[in-house]
């Protein structure tokens, strides 16, 4: 500054990182530097970017999330989140309700938490496979899923056998 002139601090084709604004895409924060971004920009932010098979959703809180599309522009803010799915919905049934899952592949573990309530720990998960013996599924084993799916519940402990309480009712022999 000894002509007078005030010359900018640091290289000017670097972004300030004072004006950073923090995102969430899939909970992984990320800086940007960009007050608008398009739907196609924000796909390059992760690394590797989101692929095309998968649709880019803005978390809006106490609202459906909105789905973003390539040529959509975002104002960009500090805590703005997104969230990516496969493309396509997935139509399956646990006990005979019908559920839409966004993920390929889910574990066992998974499964259980789509329906609402939960499974609860003391029913058992199976898979429907037709003309074959239904698979049981573990928590940790994973499950590629496709339209059409069936699953189905049961106790996870049965006892044979074993007499119901209100039924034993003492009878008398009755004569005529």
């Amino acid at each position: 500054m000894s002509n007078g002139v005030h010359e900018p601090k640091g290289d000017p084709r670097k972004p300030d990182p004072s004006k950073a604004f923090k995102i969430r895409i899939d909970r992984t924060q990320y800086e940007v530097f960009e007050e608008k971004l398009s739907g196609a920009q924000l796909r390059q932010v992760p690394s590797p970017p989101i692929p095309p098979e998968r649709d880019l959703f803005q978390v809006i809180p106490g609202h459906p999330d909105k789905k973003i599309k390539d040529d959509d522009t975002v104002k960009i803010y500090d805590g703005l989140g997104f969230l990516t799915a496969p493309s396509k919905a997935f139509k399956i049934r646990i006990d005979r309700t019908q559920y839409e899952v966004f993920e390929e592949k889910l574990s066992g573990a998974q499964l259980r938490q789509v329906p609402s309530p939960p499974i609860p720990p003391e029913r058992d998960l199976f898979q429907v496979i037709p003309g074959h013996p239904d698979k049981k599924i573990k928590d940790d084993d994973t499950v590629k899923i496709y339209d059409g799916l069936r699953f189905f519940t049961a106790p996870n402990t049965i006892n044979p056998g074993l007499k119901d309480p209100v039924r034993q009712v003492s009878r008398k022999p009755t004569c005529r």
